[in-house]
């Protein structure tokens, strides 16, 4: 085999095994690298952010704690936004869980895209009530990559009212819901056991412009 007709097969076996990459619009909307903390992020006690690290925890002395922040800094429409998740060390991995907010109005309206761990994922929604509802329920998928430590991409690619899941580049499902109708806020989630060592560490957040097809 040639050296081309090598370098190409790799090439597909390595799209094949990862899937597209992410975030692939074609302009750049909003891009946080976490050297620190953005003020747009408010003001959250269990937030830091260096090092290129948004870092979160629960609060000392607390029960199981789950919390989500929205990003103040613009509202968007139809959008790819894709942020990288990794869980430290905790033993209690089923009761840890991050993802990525979408179609965020304010902390009573939004929806979140959730990874655990242990190779589940789950879409929620937030409503006024303070009700979580489900599109999708605790689903087990390896689009997720399991262990502590270990970098997941999680992606959502919104048009209209149709929201495109992806983990890893691998699309996981894809929902009706309701986006606001003046723009959306993104942000992200996270739920962790009463452990204040226990941290979720999020990178690389990017929003870029939702493709053509």
């Amino acid at each position: 085999m040639s050296l081309r007709a090598l370098l190409l097969t790799l090439a597909v076996a390595a799209f094949s095994t990862h899937g597209a990459l992410a975030c692939q619009g074609s302009k750049m909307l909003f891009q946080d690298r976490f050297n620190t903390l953005d003020p747009a992020w408010g003001n959250d006690d269990n937030a830091s952010a260096s090092g290129g690290r948004l870092l979160l925890r629960a609060p000392a002395g607390s029960s199981a704690f789950a919390d989500h922040l929205l990003n103040q800094t613009n509202v968007y429409t139809d959008v790819d936004e894709c942020i990288t998740v990794r869980f430290s060390s905790t033993k209690d991995q089923a009761g840890t869980s991050a993802g990525i907010v979408f179609w965020g109005t304010d902390d009573s309206h939004d929806y979140m895209l959730v990874i655990t761990p242990i190779g589940q994922f789950i879409v929620m929604r937030k409503v006024a009530d303070m009700r979580n509802l489900v599109p999708i329920g605790w689903t087990p998928s390896s689009a997720v990559r399991q262990g502590l430590g270990v970098p997941n991409e999680i992606e959502v690619i919104t048009r209209g009212n149709q929201a495109m899941l992806y983990i890893n580049g691998t699309k996981v499902g894809q929902i009706s819901g309701q986006p606001p109708e003046s723009g959306s806020l993104i942000g992200v989630y996270w739920s962790v056991p009463s452990d204040p060592n226990v941290l979720i560490e999020f990178s690389d957040l990017k929003v870029m412009t939702a493709g053509a097809s």
